[in-house]
């Protein structure tokens, strides 16, 4: 089997030093595949992909991609500004806006800044539930105009995906927490989309906190999934 080589950085990125192993490339390939998937599913956003393959291939964000990403896990800008110090730029090569103030040299006021996250936020959420709407529509016009079965792989996360929505809302955050650990401790392929459902819910929901703890466990899911398949593949082979 060939090895896969990393994708070619994006404006902004940098490569790890550390060289990649064999066992690292391929494992970081097979997360792309997840990654793919989901994004295909509209369970992750580009953003979100953008940054898990980053980190799969050990590379750098982009300086704005790391400044979204602490903005997003924080809900606020101070602490996303503190996060982001040792990567910023010197004030003399940073823009009015990059330092928090307005082109006259006035601070840019608290309430804009919580804006502009939620406004992120929002965007990521919309993108998310555009794809999935599509993927609706193009699987009910399959099965009314009969062009094809009612096949589960067609819409694999429609009635599942509705079912977690309303049911997270009737659930404590402690409740919550114990789920994503549940999900987690039951690995396996499917739980990798049972977790980015989960955290898409969240998202959906504006539990933005616990959604950051979904993505985290994700992401271990997507690391574990191959360790699991590499099991069964083993025991395949002894019988």
């Amino acid at each position: 089997m060939p090895i896969p080589e990393p994708p070619e950085s994006l404006p902004g990125e940098s490569t790890s030093d550390a060289q990649l192993s064999d066992y690292e490339k391929l494992r970081a390939a097979k997360i792309e595949k997840h990654n793919a998937l989901l994004r295909s599913l509209g369970l992750i956003s580009a953003q979100e992909e953008l940054e898990s393959n980053a980190l799969a291939w050990h590379k750098s964000l982009p300086t704005n991609a790391k400044r979204k990403r602490q903005e997003d896990a924080t809900g606020n800008p101070q602490k996303s500004s503190k996060l982001a110090a040792k990567t910023a730029l010197p004030p003399s090569r940073q823009s009015l806006r990059q330092r928090g103030k307005e082109p006259d040299g006035s601070e840019v006021p608290p309430s804009l800044k919580a804006e502009s996250i939620q406004e992120m936020r929002q965007s990521r959420v919309l993108e998310c539930r555009q794809v999935r709407l599509e993927r609706a529509r193009q699987y009910n016009d399959k099965v009314t105009n009969g062009t094809g079965k009612m096949n589960r792989a067609d819409d694999p996360t429609g009635k599942l995906y509705d079912h977690t929505y309303y049911r997270i809302q009737s659930m404590t955050d402690k409740a919550l927490e114990g789920r994503i650990k549940a999900i987690e401790r039951a690995a396996g392929k499917q739980c990798i989309i049972k977790m980015a459902i989960f955290k898409s819910c969240l998202q959906d929901v504006g539990m933005w906190k616990l959604a950051e703890l979904a993505g985290g466990a994700l992401e271990r899911l997507k690391e574990s999934s191959e360790i699991e398949e590499e099991k069964t593949t083993k025991k395949k082979g002894k019988n």
